[in-house]
């Protein structure tokens, strides 16, 4: 042996048999070396080519992609060609008839509720009627004769309602205030007399009508009839005379009265 080399090498080669009482040596000699030499590569390396064809499609593709080559090409032909023929002429019939059912009930001709015969409540107080006619829209009382001026002339300046002109005339007595004139504007006047007027165009004149004081009486009859009367009465008296008559007539009846 070279004295250049390693120095520690074996000077002299194992027996392959290790020696009884070693600790570290398995009691099996035949396990001491491995019973085959490995080689360079592992033996069952792929082909690179699948042994066998797929069965089905990989799950990583589209379910609705087909794998395969269709057996035959699509056609793109009608299956039966078109008719231009009409099969049927329109017709102008309704789809559906109307019913001929008549209405369920008959018709009532009667009001839904009955009017009342007498009514609900009287009248607390008398009608009242308006004095006051209109009795020009070209021609007012003359403002400028002081002597037709009613006590109180006007209300003062404009925009009052006719109601309210009408009001204040009713305040001062009929001798006082016969007629009032009312503007477009709201001017009220009111006047004792209208005997005076001018021309307008934006003017309306109302005259005051005098009110009974007094209700009318029936009067007796001053004179005897002039006719003599031509049926007799249908029906007998209701009362009894309470006095005699004052005179006996003084002409004979010509004929009998007729009953027409």
């Amino acid at each position: 042996v070279s004295s250049d080399g390693p120095t520690d090498l074996p000077t002299v080669a194992p027996s392959g048999v290790p020696t009884v009482g070693s600790s570290d040596a398995p009691l099996d000699p035949s396990s001491a070396f491995p019973s085959h030499v490995p080689t360079d590569g592992p033996t069952n390396v792929p082909s690179g080519m699948p042994t066998d064809t797929p069965t089905e499609i990989p799950s990583d593709e589209p379910t609705d992609i087909p794998s395969f080559t269709p057996t035959d090409a699509p056609s793109h032909l009608p299956s039966e060609s078109p008719s231009d023929v009409v099969t049927a002429q329109p017709s102008n019939q309704p789809s559906t008839y109307p019913s001929s059912i008549g209405p369920t009930s008959a018709p009532s001709h009667s009001p839904s509720t009955i009017p009342s015969a007498s009514p609900t409540r009287l009248p607390t107080s008398s009608p009242t009627v308006d004095p006051f006619v209109l009795v020009s829209t070209t021609e007012r009382c003359d403002i400028g004769v002081e002597a037709q001026h009613a006590p109180r002339l006007s209300l003062g300046g404009g925009g009052h309602t006719l109601a309210a002109c009408k009001a204040a005339c009713l305040a001062q007595s009929e001798a006082e205030c016969v007629a009032i004139v009312m503007s477009t504007t709201g001017y009220c006047h009111m006047f004792q007399s209208c005997a005076a007027t001018v021309s307008t165009t934006v003017h309306m004149t109302y005259a005051r009508m005098s009110q009974p004081t007094v209700a009318p009486t029936t009067a007796a009859p001053e004179q005897a009839p002039t006719q003599l009367p031509t049926r007799l009465p249908t029906r007998a008296p209701t009362a009894i005379p309470t006095s005699a008559p004052s005179g006996t007539p003084t002409a004979v009846p010509s004929g009998v009265p007729s009953d027409a």
